[in-house]
């Protein structure tokens, strides 16, 4: 089974004022996770990600997908961090696209209880984080780097 980090919380033990923070804006909280539980790897935390969905999507594990959503919330909320980061944001906003193109319209609505659609999901990924709401998008054959 696989493990997953809890990420819609701010760690144990925090001051009120990281609390605050956390719920504000979890940048800080993320670098922390990135270097604690990925070991600096972006990818690693992006392959978490995609790993939550696959395991959710062919395997039907609820606890995948709460994990993976826990992520996409947890990084569309990440205001400093797209700018220290871009590479991460890229990764995962491309990601997300690819898994968004996987479900059909009823996807969310089944999951959530809501009539959301699948590509209202994808414009708010792609604009996640962006002061403008500019596409976060890699040119053909470009390579992610950590």
């Amino acid at each position: 089974a696989a493990v997953f980090p809890q990420l819609d919380a701010p760690p144990e033990g925090s001051s009120p004022a990281a609390v605050s923070a956390f719920y504000i804006d979890p940048s800080a909280s993320v670098d922390a996770m990135l270097a604690s539980v990925y070991g600096g790897s972006e990818k690693r935390m992006v392959g978490t990600f995609q790993l939550a969905f696959a395991l959710f999507l062919y395997v039907h594990s609820y606890h995948a997908y709460y994990h993976w959503k826990a992520c996409f919330i947890l990084l569309c909320r990440c205001e400093d961090l797209v700018l220290r980061r871009p590479n991460l944001f890229r990764m995962f906003v491309e990601s997300a696209k690819v898994q968004l193109a996987q479900v059909d319209s009823g996807f969310f609505a089944e999951f959530e209880g809501t009539t959301a659609e699948p590509s209202d999901a994808a414009t708010a990924a792609m604009s996640c984080g962006t002061e403008d709401g500019a596409s976060l998008q890699t040119a053909p054959g470009e390579r992610l780097d950590d």
